[in-house]
């Protein structure tokens, strides 16, 4: 072989150049057949990610144990505290119930170059979901304490009347109403009067907006009394009656006392004297004790019946309903 005919490149400095590519093969086949090994990493924490506007998530603290295999150096180089898995959820439905995802190296875990993941212990974790979702309820007012002797509430209002709520699913769509916080009354309130700023009483995980209401109260003395005469006794009886009256009742009077204004506008025909005679199972003759109820929101006080009871009212079976012809 003529050696001159070697390009120059290669035949001048020819030991150097060979021992450098020689130490260069040595060293590519040193780091590229370097042994592989496994390592694990105990308490890695994951990382949930999601709209928490959109999205309710009960998160609870959970930490996976990733092992790795891959270069010695590699696995040496990685920080513990850098670290993560990150799980992404992007949409649930109504209604809770569980999420659960595989951990995946390429998905959820930022693994280190020249690395692979062999295992995650839980493999798969599971975490409660729920959509979040915004309703409207109605306000109820609520009081504590007591007015004085011969003072009533006759009316609760709230304003606005109802509110939006928004949490998830499983929290509002069970909310019908929603409380204020309780005002208090006393012997010194006589007269009607409002209430601002009042704050609502707002289950965990829900919000409501507005957060506060203002709450109008309508107080009246029962300063006045009515007579109701002649007016019919009705029979309040069980589901299945056992007995019945035998004749007609007598009428009775009725005196009520409460708020002139209501009292004045009560018609009639809205005041129920009664006997309530459901728990009689035998024929006989009973004294009734009668009772007033009216058809008001606003209390009244029964000042006087005329009679209080009807005394000996024959009560007879009710008659057995005419069976089926066969």
């Amino acid at each position: 072989m003529n050696f001159n005919s070697v390009p120059a490149i290669i035949r001048v400095d020819f030991g150097r150049k060979f021992l450098a590519l020689f130490l260069a093969v040595v060293i590519w086949y040193t780091v590229r057949f370097e042994i592989l090994v496994t390592k694990s990493f105990e308490d890695v924490p994951v990382r949930l990610v999601y709209d928490n506007s959109e999205i309710f998530v009960e998160e609870t603290p959970t930490v996976v144990t990733l092992t790795f295999r891959g270069a010695k150096s590699r696995l040496e180089s990685i920080e513990p505290g850098n670290l993560e898995v990150t799980i992404r959820i992007n949409d649930v439905d109504e209604g809770v119930y569980d999420y659960s995802t595989s951990i995946s190296g390429r998905k959820h875990v930022t693994l280190p170059r020249g690395t692979r993941l062999l295992s995650a212990k839980p493999r798969q974790v599971t975490f409660g979901v729920d959509r979040i979702i915004t309703k409207e309820v109605v306000v109820v007012p609520q009081t504590s304490g007591k007015l004085a002797p011969n003072y009533q509430m006759l009316t609760q209002e709230s304003i606005p009347s109802t509110v939006r709520v928004r949490g998830p699913s499983r929290d509002v769509n069970r909310m019908e109403t929603i409380k204020t916080a309780p005002v208090p009354l006393d012997r010194t309130l006589t007269d009607s009067f409002q209430k601002k700023n009042v704050a609502l009483e707002v289950a965990p995980r829900v919000t409501a907006s507005p957060s506060r209401v203002s709450l109008r109260f309508e107080i009246a003395k029962d300063d006045s009394s009515r007579k109701f005469e002649d007016l019919p006794v009705r029979v309040l009886n069980a589901l299945t009656p056992v007995v019945k009256p035998q004749d007609g009742l007598p009428p009775v009077t009725v005196i009520l006392r409460g708020p002139q204004n209501h009292l004045s506008a009560l018609d009639k025909a809205h005041v129920h004297p009664f006997v309530d005679i459901s728990s009689i199972q035998k024929p006989g003759v009973y004294d009734l004790k009668v009772g007033v109820y009216t058809d008001s929101a606003v209390k009244f006080t029964t000042e006087a019946l005329s009679p209080p009871s009807l005394e000996k009212v024959s009560l007879v079976p009710v008659a057995a309903p005419p069976e089926a012809a066969e």
